[in-house]
């Protein structure tokens, strides 16, 4: 559905039509560079799906005005990024073509959802519709306190959830809901991957091979748990930005030649390098296994010794367990240039060109990089993804072979 708003700039007084393509919250903030003078502009759309009506409110530097001959049409999408040539073209629905991709990789997947129980069961999922952003938070402050030792607390906020988005089947505890969110929340893209991972850990796991991998998952199962919540929190925090490659990233689409713009860079500046940190910290998980796979024990790579391999280098840490093709898939996404870059707020963003520019080399004394802006946060969601993907791949060996689950 598209919603068509006007609104004036306050700064320089140019007025914009906006296009905004709903997403599936009920509130979502579009964030845009005014077309005359480049200032943040931002409107903040609410919907209610039970009446089924929306309306746009100005969040700021919106003046709502009627609309005119002298206003320059502007295309948003809450979950969709546009290509560049139609964004100020009116009549126009670009997200209509990345949606049939979409389609038609679920339907090859085998991962569809019929008409009928999307309408019948709408509200269970998987059938309602993917508000990730409504059920985090919701998922977020339950962890949190689970993680202080509120159990009473966070099991209210469980049941409360349980009847809200999973009638049908009922959450049995924080590690389930965890394990679900991280289930639904991530795509086609990325099914294969964990399922080839389980393929090649099953027979250590369940033969008692595994037993020094498991000891030490267990003692750090606290220590991982908070750094998953804490990177899962910075890229739902940043929503509004990653919700516009999220589906399309999910759903193994490539972003092309599409574009995004934005008046929020901040918001999305570090998270790569902090995820890519979070990333190669939680990776020895995977180094430990390959070591078993490899003929050594849980704690020898080839040359060094695992207590050396945690203390090496972050960007150095994808070589081991790299080493191991289904591996390897699950860390394709792994940019040590641009993770420098972005953890030393070192990235820039032209929001004419909507491009993001960072220097390469050591001390960033080498060449000028650009990728789109879209591109960017496409990187960002699908380290993003491995993350989740990882983590799901840590519940099902805690749960297997009878450790605390990373929560």
């Amino acid at each position: 559905m598209i919603l068509r708003s006007a609104h004036r700039c306050r700064v320089c007084g140019q007025g914009h039509t906006l296009r905004l393509g709903m997403g599936q919250e009920t509130e979502h903030t579009y964030r845009f560079p005014c077309v005359e003078c480049g200032e943040e502009m931002s409107v903040t759309m609410h919907v209610d799906y039970v009446k089924i009506s929306a309306w746009v409110e100005e969040a700021d530097n919106a003046e709502p005005i009627e609309e005119d001959g002298e206003c320059k049409i502007v295309n948003l999408h809450a979950n969709f990024v546009i290509p560049e040539s139609e964004r100020h073209k009116d009549m126009a629905f670009p997200h209509m073509a990345v949606m049939g991709e979409m389609v038609d990789k679920g339907i090859k997947t085998g991962r569809t959802i019929s008409a009928i129980d999307a309408i019948t069961r709408g509200n269970e999922r998987p059938y309602r519709r993917p508000d990730f952003d409504a059920e985090w938070k919701k998922l977020k402050k339950a962890w949190s306190l689970h993680r202080r030792g509120k159990a009473k607390l966070s099991d209210r906020i469980i049941q409360e959830a349980s009847n809200e988005f999973y009638s049908n089947d009922a959450l049995n505890d924080i590690a389930d809901w965890v394990w679900r969110f991280a289930l639904f929340s991530t795509g086609v893209e990325y099914e294969p991957k964990l399922r080839a991972a389980m393929d090649c850990i099953r027979e250590p796991l369940n033969t008692g091979k595994l037993a020094g991998v498991l000891d030490d998952m267990d003692k750090s199962a606290s220590d991982r748990g908070e750094l998953y919540h804490s990177i899962i929190r910075d890229y739902f925090s940043a929503w509004s930005e990653f919700s516009q490659v999220h589906f399309t990233v999910a759903g193994g689409v490539d972003i092309g030649a599409l574009s995004a713009k934005t008046a929020n860079f901040a918001s999305v500046q570090m998270y790569y390098g902090n995820a890519f940190e979070t990333f190669a910290s939680m990776i020895d998980m995977l180094t430990m296994i390959n070591n078993v796979l490899s003929g050594r024990s849980f704690d020898q790579l080839q040359n060094i010794t695992l207590d050396q391999y945690r203390s090496s280098d972050k960007g150095k840490r994808f070589d081991a367990p790299c080493q191991n093709d289904v591996f390897a898939s699950l860390c394709d996404e792994r940019d040590n240039q641009l993770r420098n870059a972005s953890h030393h707020r070192e990235l820039k963003y032209d929001h004419e060109a909507a491009v993001v520019r960072f220097k390469t080399g050591k001390g960033a004394t080498g060449a000028v990089r650009e990728i789109s802006y879209a591109e960017y946060l496409a990187k960002c969601s699908r380290l993003h993804q491995q993350i989740i993907v990882l983590l799901r791949l840590h519940l099902l060996i805690a749960q297997v072979g009878r450790i605390a689950s990373p929560v």
